[in-house]
């Protein structure tokens, strides 16, 4: 038996207004959107895209928040705010809320730090960064929605704990080709993919399955 995955896509105010009816025609199934990032920046197209996906039915298995937390106190508080966008949003206790970690936000906080946090540089390592993801998941399940972290392989072998990727939902990013993890649930194969409602490029995102 071949099992095919679901194709889906992930998307932000980048992707600009998409039409979501080509977008189903063109075979997408689901859709997980950026609520926003940091404490209390929502995504411009956050609620446009849920209700138009709603509307047009493309599923919304999960929603995304770009993390800048620095401590874990951030972390609890990115979590809050994402709760919020999805509340408000009419999604689903159902719905998967992931925890975004990139090398921007690392990268930056190492060179610049944060003004707001009165640092000069912020080293994150995989203590931080697992503490981090804990604090955010932690933070979700209390709420009742399900928790996840998104990373691309090589953070997830070097930023994270595996009792985190193991104990959260995981959506792996690796446009390499590679294969996904085994417990993976979404992952994310191309950065440049091409879909029928969205102008310029979008993730590409596979459901693999619980």
């Amino acid at each position: 038996m071949i099992f095919m995955a679901i194709r889906g896509i992930d998307v932000s105010d980048h992707q600009g207004e998409i039409n979501y009816a080509l977008v189903k025609a063109d075979g997408i199934e689901f859709v997980i959107p950026r609520t926003g990032y940091g404490f209390s920046t929502v995504d411009n197209f956050f609620m446009r895209n849920v209700a138009q996906a709603k509307s047009h039915g493309v599923k919304i298995p999960a929603v995304y928040h770009f993390s800048y937390a620095l401590q874990k106190d951030d972390a609890v508080e990115e979590a809050k705010f994402a709760i919020k966008m999805t509340e408000e949003a009419g999604l689903p206790k159902s719905t998967i809320i992931f925890s975004d970690l990139e090398y921007d936000n690392v990268d930056r906080y190492a060179k610049d730090g944060n003004k707001n946090h009165l640092v000069k540089s912020v080293n994150i390592g995989k203590a931080k960064a697992s503490d981090f993801a804990k604090a955010f998941c932690d933070t979700v399940e209390a709420a009742g929605y399900k928790a996840g972290i998104y990373a691309n392989t090589d953070y997830l072998n070097r930023m994270f704990s595996s009792a985190v990727i193991n104990k959260y939902i995981l959506w792996q990013a690796d446009w390499t080709g590679a294969a996904p993890k085994k417990n993976a649930m979404f992952f994310q194969k191309s950065e440049e993919g091409f879909v029928n409602g969205i102008n310029g490029r979008v993730d590409l995102t596979d459901y693999l399955g619980d």
